[in-house]
């Protein structure tokens, strides 16, 4: 179901282009660009996201993955690995001077002020660099996936040809963090409850790709996902 060709959203890692660009459109990219209908990808914790990202991709979608660009912008040496050791200690440091992301997560999911710390250190130096890597793909792609976990959650405006959520029952999302990801179920939980509800991501979506079977049932989601984002790529082209 598509609600409208470019909707407003709100989103804690707001992407949009510097303001001082002066030939901002509808799409949120430069008007010297082909159009770009950019569809935002979202689902909780161990819905299978990357999996549906990966796929769209194979297919011939741009994307942007804002998990990858924060894990690569918080390498030691980078400002922003260096702001958020100053502020948190080396106690998330790990032995081979890399940041120690379960340390980390450890500290900021169960403590809110803390959270809203690390967001504040980060998200500011991610938007940037994800306008760059958008505008880049507006030079190639006609179709582009902001892959944005916060998508549902956020608060800031970004006008999106659509919305895509990776829904996966919950008892199954935990089962994947535990067997895959070396979670305990209390992390499982704890990193789920922080996040919104698979219900309210539901009702944001324009299309829904269903994860709860094996990767054939995925397969063919996604074929269907990327016929529909063509469609609409095509009739706003």
């Amino acid at each position: 179901r598509v609600q409208s060709s470019v909707r407003p959203l709100s989103l804690g890692l707001q992407v949009d282009m510097p303001t001082e660009n002066p030939k901002w459109c509808k799409w949120s990219l430069s008007c010297s660009f082909n159009p770009v209908s950019e569809f935002g990808l979202t689902g909780g914790i161990g819905s299978g996201k990357s999996a549906a990202s990966e796929r769209l991709v194979a297919y011939g979608a741009g994307l942007v993955d804002a998990d990858a660009t924060v894990k690569r912008l918080q390498v030691a040496g980078m400002p922003v690995f260096d702001e958020i050791v100053a502020y948190f200690g080396d106690k998330v440091v790990g032995i081979d001077g890399e940041l120690n992301r379960p340390a980390l997560a450890d500290i900021v999911f169960n403590d809110p002020d803390e959270l809203k710390k690390i967001n504040e250190i980060v998200h500011p130096a991610v938007r940037k660099d994800m306008a760059r890597q958008r505008e880049a793909l507006a030079k190639t792609h006609e179709t582009v996936v902001l892959d944005i976990p916060l998508l549902i959650d956020s608060e800031r405006p970004l006008e999106l040809a659509g919305i895509v959520v990776v829904d996966t029952p919950t008892e199954l999302a935990i089962e994947r963090l535990v067997a895959h990801r070396g979670f305990s179920i209390e992390d499982a939980n704890a990193r789920i409850a922080s996040q919104v509800s698979r219900q309210a991501r539901r009702d944001k979506a324009d299309f829904v790709i269903d994860n709860s079977g094996d990767l054939v049932a995925l397969d063919a989601a996604v074929v269907r996902c990327w016929q529909w984002m063509t469609g609409i790529s095509q009739a706003e082209g």
